[in-house]
């Protein structure tokens, strides 16, 4: 698998940014942030939005790379079925991936990021 040493630029098609804005907005009503504090619904699916553009993202630099790659996963699952599963799976490696918005990048630091 290649290695990055730039960042890469991806235009994603309008139909992904549709599919993940439909998905955070399912996604929203089914977690419970509680525990961590987080209530804010508004917050909770921005996040659960900016995570998908970020596994379609993923996904779109890979394929151009010749790579097979499996994901992202639009299930909406209940709250038991839920898990930490991977996110991607590349040329059958399974691969995390981590987003954030620029905004909060600028604010608290540019965390790491597959």
């Amino acid at each position: 698998m290649a290695t990055f040493r730039t960042p890469q630029i991806v235009q994603l098609s309008p139909e992904a940014v549709s599919r993940a804005k439909a998905f955070a907005e399912a996604v929203t009503e089914t977690v419970d942030y509680r525990d961590s504090n987080q209530i804010q619904k508004k917050k909770i699916q921005d996040d659960h939005f900016v995570s998908k553009l970020g596994e379609e993202a993923a996904r779109h630099v890979f394929e151009a790379r010749n790579c097979v790659v499996e994901g992202p996963d639009y299930t909406i699952y209940d709250v038991k079925q839920k898990s930490w599963n991977f996110d991607l799976k590349i040329n059958a490696l399974e691969v995390a991936v981590k987003t954030q918005r620029r905004s909060a990048a600028q604010r608290y630091g540019l965390s790491w990021t597959f």
